[in-house]
């Protein structure tokens, strides 16, 4: 039997819009384990190991394509494995007795080649690390691809469902009923339902019994039982919508039509649904209606309606008056039905090409082809039929709108239905200038809005469990591994495609592998005294090169490292691909993504695993099928500083800057003094503030029920003890931030939260209430991020304006008033205009002033910053050479084992960025509610709403260009906020770029390379200081001043196109489309109105 427990409504109401929210926070600190309880699925996210380390980015979204749990793994490429793997094996075999830049041992090397390849990793000739055996598990790896695996079951073919709910509040589960509502046209008349099974769980739990006999417990919990059953049965028989299981409204209203209502409790007693009604035979028909009149004829009407369903089955489906009020039931809101006659009618093919196309991309422009000339005339009057079908509310109900509801996202998907069917007739008009217009402003009202939560912690904070916790997830993200470690990035995040819980794993690229696999190999091969940059070990590349080529790597040739034998199982690799995988549950998926992810798992249930593959991973995309908290909402579990390898590290640098929310993840033991959390915050900052977009930093303190020597304590006490230190540790952290002063140049403190969460406690609940751990603060935060209330909003505010265009385009006003109005209108924008110019010219003034003292301040102070990294503090030099060696061969970056980041080109470029980094925050804030430029661009209007006041008659036109004047403005915030990225991050680059030559002379070095070295960049900062800064300053200017100009252009073409549009065009033939109008009004009227309460 086919199980299915249904989390979400209707999946085709979903739109593509979605938030990202980043989880940021130490190693350790409990992010699998927060993100698994948060999400509800415990096991779904490696966790639980003492020391372990996500190595990979791990994305957890939504399945919405299956009910699978599923794991999309990509790899890195071949090529970018091989590049990695010779200088790590180059770092371990090497053992000289360097030391490294941060006192780190070669441990962290050498796991990274043992997880590949294995602990004989070092057997392996160099030249055969990349040979196609090691990668057997993997061979997605080899040839670039994604594995999927895929198994789906929909609601449609179930023939059981069983609704699973709590039996203390089973009669007043909102969500269990609301499932059943919703989804109960698919399970009925749309599927193949027949029975349902409503499972109250827990029947066995309940309080204040202890001291109760035994029978007395039982006969308490058979009397509850009872009165759950009838509770439930009592509700059930409330929900008109859901009586298809009693017998079809379909034969209910049949039977009342054909004038045998007197029948219908007979036809409920023998079971006859639809199906039933249409398949009887002579001898039941006979047995139903004994006396010949009736009998006769029922048999002639059964007849007639045999012959129109075989009729409809070559053409088109008939949507009955039931249908039609189960979409209108649907919580309680009225939503008008597309018709499907005029779409799919039978013989025409192109019609019902045209049909699907519309339904699954109502934007795209869909001609006709020459074969369909002869019945355009006939499908203009389908689709002129068909708007006129839409209802419009009656006054008995009315829509009771709560922002964030499920009736938002039914009136989304009523209003798309409208604006897909204007569309559609538009589309079968004459080609003018308004109805090329009108299309595309269609086809601009689909968004693709998404929040992206950064989550940053230390191996061992908690990331894992608190993203679970969160979305409700418990099984998702793996974790509480005693020495696992995520080592990738993961991206959380809903699976719109499918039911399933899949993983998408995006892998490095072949080039990328080779060329780090053989510094890899050289390390550890040389068996040389050289010391290491950090004072570490070999294990650290040993581990990496062993993970993918397994223990026996040391006996593979270097040259065959890269055979395809060691990718069998991630092919996916091997030809550029992202590899797939499809589960049914979050706890499968987890157990597969862990080899994907995580490292130094090799005891216990992974001992087993001869190959782990996160040394080749570039990102790991986590789906989740209907989740309430991920829709439009991506959680990002990402490593602290960035990444060694260059891929990896530039789409760290760019999920870090498109990051609205960034959660810091650390144990709350040690919250305010854990410096590798304060680290990721400080060096982050830029990529978050001025260089990115986040709004909110989240201080996400883990694991608050955690205590030692409370055992004793009553419960009451735990508690006191539990939130006394909650309180002491938000105020510690309050406090250390306020002590960070680069971060303070990016984000006020109104932008820093703390939490204090416990999420074992969220899903167990042993010594606290679920709002005590703090966990629903945070899925109230996500689902805010959601907001779907503003979605739809602003989708009837276009819609609306759209077809205010059209009606008025139909009206024939008096002359003299458009006139009138068109003028006003030209003035007032002229002036709105230079306004927004002026306000320019003053910020173009002041960055131009700040920057020219950044360059002074650079040219005077750029060569004692430059001394101070290149001598350090530390004896006779040691460990400095191979970190300094690093730097010039990666172009001025570089991140240590001890995962520190370094960033020559930002420390050269410091004084331009401080000279700007008020000045840009004020500028360009990333939140507030001013808005962009000081908030002119906000403030900018053109009066459309005292217009209306004055001039009547052209009110349509009027509202049409305010929705276009709002439009605008939503737009050029969003291209300011990525453009302002671009302007800020260009003064690095622009020293980045200068310093290029520099670098690689730096690198050619073969005798007395660290003085060399030196001396090469000294001398090219000294030369250079003069032109660079100067350079960078320039560049920022003309970006700035480009953006400027676009938004000025912007705002008067599209809005001189509108005024035209709008007032400067005569009476034109177009499709009336007023009851579209009003139903949209309504609509706009009502969540405007649950808006402003």
């Amino acid at each position: 039997m086919q199980l299915i427990s249904i989390r979400t409504t209707i999946s085709d109401l979903d739109t593509d819009k979605r938030e990202l929210v980043g989880v940021f926070g130490r190693t350790g600190a409990g992010k699998s384990s927060l993100i698994n309880a948060v999400i509800g699925e415990k096991d779904l996210l490696p966790s639980g190991e003492v020391s372990a380390c996500t190595t990979v980015m791990i994305k957890v979204e939504a399945n919405t394509r299956n009910s699978k749990y599923e794991a999309e793994i990509e790899f890195i490429t071949k090529e970018e494995w091989n590049d990695e793997l010779w200088p790590l094996f180059h770092i371990v075999k090497d053992n000289e007795d360097q030391e490294e830049e941060d006192g780190k041992s070669d441990n962290d090397t050498d796991e990274k080649i043992s997880a590949v390849y294995g602990e004989e990793w070092k057997n392996i000739a160099p030249e055969n690390l990349m040979d196609n055996k090691y990668f057997k598990e993997i061979r997605e790896f080899l040839i670039g691809q994604k594995k999927t695996l895929t198994c789906e079951f929909l609601v449609r073919n179930c023939s059981t469902v069983w609704i699973v709910t709590e039996i203390n509040r089973a009669a007043a589960e909102k969500e269990a009923w609301d499932i059943l509502k919703s989804a109960s046209s698919l399970m009925g008349n749309g599927g193949e339902c027949r029975q349902i099974h409503f499972i109250c769980t827990k029947s066995d739990v309940f309080e204040s019994l202890d001291d109760h006999s035994a029978a007395a417990i039982r006969a308490h919990i058979f009397k509850r039982n009872m009165k759950a059953k009838k509770e439930v049965k009592s509700e059930f028989n409330k929900l008109k919508k859901t009586k298809f299981l009693d017998m079809d409204d379909f034969v209910r209203k049949k039977l009342t039509e054909w004038g045998f209502s007197d029948w219908i409790e007979k036809f409920e007693d023998e079971g006859i649904d639809r199906e039933g009604l249409e398949c009887l035979e002579d001898k039941e028909i006979d047995q139903l209606f004994p006396k010949v009149g009736p009998r006769a004829k029922f048999k002639k009407r059964l007849k007639l309606l045999q012959g129109e369903q075989s009729t409809t089955s070559q053409g088109t489906e008939e949507i009955s008056a039931h249908e039609q009020e189960d979409a209108a039931d649907l919580n309680q809101v009225d939503l008008p039905v597309l018709p499907q006659q005029g779409l799919n009618t039978a013989g025409d093919a192109s019609a019902d090409a045209s049909a699907d196309a519309s339904a699954d991309a109502p934007a795209e422009q869909v001609e006709p082809s020459a074969s369909d000339t002869n019945d355009e005339g006939k499908r203009k009057l389908d689709l002129q039929g068909e708007c006129s079908n839409w209802q419009l509310p009656t006054g008995k109900r009315r829509c009771t709108l709560t922002p964030g509801s499920y009736t938002d996202v039914i009136i989304l998907s009523g209003m798309k239905d409208i604006m897909r069917c204007v569309y559609e007739r538009i589309n079968f008009e004459d080609n003018t200038k308004l109805n090329a217009f009108l299309k595309r402003r269609i086809s601009d009202l689909e968004t693709d809005k998404r929040e992206l939560v950064g989550v940053f912690g230390r191996t061992g904070a908690g990331k894992s469990s608190l993203i679970n916790a969160v979305i409700e997830e418990k099984d998702l993200l793996p974790s509480g591994e005693v020495s696992a470690c995520t080592t990738v990035m993961i991206k959380v995040e809903a699976n719109t495609r499918n039911s399933k819980y899949e993983a998408e794993i995006e892998f490095i690229t072949k080039e990328e592998w080779n060329d780090e696999l053989w510094p890899l190999f050289h390390i550890v091969k040389d068996n040389e005294d050289q010391e290491e940059e950090d004072g570490k070990s070999d294990n650290d590349t040993d581990e990496k090169i062993s993970a993918v080529y397994g223990e026996e790597w040391k006996n593979i040739a270097p040259e065959n490292l890269m055979d395809s034998k060691y990718f069998k199982e991630i092919r996916e690799f091997l030809i550029g691909q992202k590899k797939i995988l499809t589960c049914e549950s979050a706890k499968e998926l987890s157990a597969k993504i862990v080899k994907y992810t995580r490292s130094d798992l090799k005891d216990g249930e992974y001992k087993g695993v001869k190959q782990w593959y996160w040394p080749l991973v570039k990102c790991v995309t986590v789906k989740v099928p209907g989740n309430r908290f991920l829709q439009h909402v991506t959680l990002v579990d990402l490593p602290g500083n960035g990444d060694r390898n260059k891929s990896r590290d530039t789409m760290w640098k760019g999920l870090v800057r498109n990051c609205s929310t960034v959660w810091i993840v650390t144990e709350i033991n040690r919250a305010a003094a854990e410096k590798e959390a304060w680290d990721i915050l400080e060096s982050a900052s830029s990529f978050m503030g001025n260089g990115g977009e986040c709004q909110q930093i989240h201080f996400i303190c883990t694991k608050s029920d955690v205590f030692e020597s409370l055992d004793d304590h009553s419960a009451a006490a735990i508690c006191a003890h539990i939130f006394k230190r909650n309180m002491k540790a938000k105020k510690e952290v309050k406090n250390e931030f306020n002590k960070l002063k680069k971060t303070k140049k990016h984000f006020s403190e109104d932008c820093f939260s703390v939490f204090t969460v416990s999420s074992k406690e969220f899903l167990k609940g042993k010594h606290l209430e679920p709002h005590d751990t703090e966990i629903p603060e945070l899925q109230e935060y996500l689902q805010n991020l959601n907001d779907y209330h503003s979605e739809t909003l602003n989708y009837a505010s276009g819609a609306q304006g759209i077809l205010s265009l059209i009606q008025g385009a139909r009206r024939t006003e008096v002359p003299g008033n458009k006139k009138a109005v068109c003028t006003d209108l030209e003035q007032k924008l002229s002036c709105e205009l230079e306004k927004v110019r002026e306000s320019m010219r003053e910020i173009y003034s002041a960055f131009e002033k700040c920057l020219n003292e950044g360059v002074e301040k650079s040219k005077t102070s750029c060569e004692g910053k430059l001394k101070s990294f290149l001598y350090p503090k530390r004896p006779k030099n040691r460990g400095f050479y191979g970190t300094l060696k690093c730097v010039v061969e990666k172009g001025g970056t570089h991140k240590t084992k001890h995962r520190k980041q370094i960033n020559l080109n930002m420390k050269l470029s410091s004084f331009l960025t401080d000279s700007i980094d008020e000045e840009f925050r004020k500028t360009f804030p990333n939140e507030g509610k001013y808005g962009p430029f000081n908030g002119i661009i906000s403030m900018f209007s053109l009066d459309t709403e005292k217009l209306i006041q004055q001039f009547h008659d052209v009110e349509l036109q009027l509202i049409f260009l305010k929705t276009e004047e709002e439009k605008i403005k939503t737009k050029l915030n969003k291209i300011i906020r990525e453009r302002k990225k671009t302007i800020y991050n260009s003064l690095t680059e622009t020293i980045e770029d200068a310093m290029q030559g520099c670098y690689i002379e730096a690198a050619g070095f073969k005798k007395d390379i660290l003085k060399n070295m030196r001396d090469t960049l000294q001398k090219h900062v000294h030369v250079s200081k003069n032109v660079m800064f100067e350079q960078a300053k320039n560049v920022m200017l003309h970006q700035l001043n480009a953006l400027m100009e676009e938004i000025l252009k912007s705002l008067e073409n599209t809005l001189k196109e509108a005024i035209n549009l709008s007032l400067k065009t005569d009476h034109v033939l177009v499709p009336d489309f007023s009851t579209e109008l009003e139903l949209v009004k309504q609509y706009y009227k009502e969540l405007k109105g649950s808006t402003d309460e």
